[in-house]
């Protein structure tokens, strides 16, 4: 018989696009074959935010085979300091454990420290619980980066703890790429760390991006100019992503190239002012080289698949397959990474889709050659990338490592 799952959601909201691409859109196909239980832990103060009400949620859920089981907990804060950790984990261990009796389920996926950790404390006491932990990301590392905690400080070192201890208990490890998977397990052949990256959303599906619209970089038709060529950046900036890295690399570009090549930053509202900020230290010629938009998620792919190639260069190590890395790909875009993310730079070296950019020795002239060449072989570059992603990041791939997965823990 196949095994029922108890899938654990916290504090990241449903009705949020990433959520729905990245943990929806596959779990609705698991549920196909399998019952699905998904146990979303959301703060009190959602109730009051104006989300998508709880009832529309569980309807439509339970239209796709998945039960939606809500449990709510109080917090003053997020991040959870450790000092609160007290009260609030036993409010999710309740949670966590009512759902898993009631149900009669002993797959526990977490999604997040925050889950697995509630997870943890109840494995100690029902060992029959077979947790399956999967972080998404360095959650001590990311919260320093973010300014939230002091690198090597009080909280920083008990979640680096505890990332030990659920590790060691867990069933199966998720990561989302083999870099990551490296670090977690350091350097370990644990058959129990598996790779599963982050999907696309369903809405990016490869049969829907039309090829014979009018792209960034090929002539249209019945002109005698063409289009310049045109790379983009996806995605917020900030601790992660610096927007002065991307201009300055586009500032060489810009200046070692023949012809007139253009930036292109599709980033949230709130992003656009660092742009322009930054921008005031460039040249008025550069300046109007560079484009911003914002758009839904789920337009994405129709605003960027013209481009000759997607950026993400990070000044901080990062051992993540970022959504923008995937984003691009889906899109036939290929990727211009930096070594410092490793899960990207990872997927370009074996897979072929882009460059990998050292961190201490940038040649520009390399960088300006691999734009030229996808802008003249750009059938074969957005054929190999989208191939590569259907067979990857597609929701099927992903929910068909699910399955997989969820039968031998």
């Amino acid at each position: 018989m196949t095994s029922s799952v108890v899938y654990t959601i916290v504090r990241e909201n449903l009705d949020d696009p990433l959520i729905q691409s990245q943990v929806l859109d596959p779990l609705r196909l698991v549920a196909k074959e399998r019952r699905i239980v998904l146990l979303w832990l959301f703060r009190l103060d959602y109730l009051i935010r104006g989300g998508q009400p709880i009832s529309a949620l569980r309807a439509s859920l339970a239209a796709q085979n998945i039960q939606l089981v809500v449990w709510p907990f109080i917090s003053g804060r997020f991040p959870v300091p450790v000092w609160l950790l007290p009260l609030v984990a036993p409010q999710w261990m309740l949670a966590i454990g009512v759902t898993l009796f009631r149900y009669r389920v002993s797959i526990l996926h977490c999604r997040s420290y925050n889950a697995a950790l509630a997870g943890l404390y109840l494995n100690r006491v029902f060992s029959r619980i077979k947790l399956v932990f999967d972080p998404r990301s360095p959650y001590p590392e990311e919260c320093v980066a973010a300014g939230n905690w002091p690198d090597g400080g009080r909280s920083f070192q008990f979640w680096k703890r505890k990332e030990q201890q659920i590790c060691r208990s867990a069933r199966a490890i998720v990561a989302i790429s083999r870099p990551f998977a490296t670090s977690l397990n350091e350097g370990s052949n644990d058959p129990r760390y598996v790779v599963i990256p982050n999907n696309y959303p369903s809405s990016f599906l490869l049969s829907e991006i039309v090829d014979n619209d009018i792209e960034a970089g090929q002539q249209v038709e019945g002109s005698d100019e063409e289009e310049p060529p045109t790379i983009c950046y996806v995605g917020s900036l900030g601790h992660w992503n610096r927007v002065e890295d991307y201009l300055h690399l586009f500032d060489q570009l810009h200046t070692r190239s023949e012809e007139l090549i253009r930036l292109l930053f599709v980033v949230p509202k709130q992003c656009r002012r660092q742009v322009e900020d930054a921008l005031l230290k460039y040249s008025m010629p550069l300046r109007e080289c560079v484009e911003m938009d914002s758009v839904p998620q789920t337009q994405v792919a129709d605003r960027i698949k013209g481009c000759v190639a997607g950026l993400q260069l990070m000044s901080v190590v990062d051992d993540r397959l970022s959504v923008k890395c995937v984003e691009y790909l889906a899109a036939g875009v290929p990727v211009i990474v930096s070594e410092n993310v490793r899960g990207a730079a990872h997927v370009v070296e074996t897979a072929g889709v882009g460059i990998v950019l050292a961190n201490d020795a940038l040649d520009i002239d390399d960088v300006w050659s691999f734009v030229q060449d996808v802008e003249h072989r750009r059938d074969h570059w957005r054929d190999l990338c989208r191939e590569f992603a259907s067979d990857t990041f597609s929701p099927n791939a992903v929910a068909e490592r699910l399955d997989e997965l969820y039968d031998t823990v």
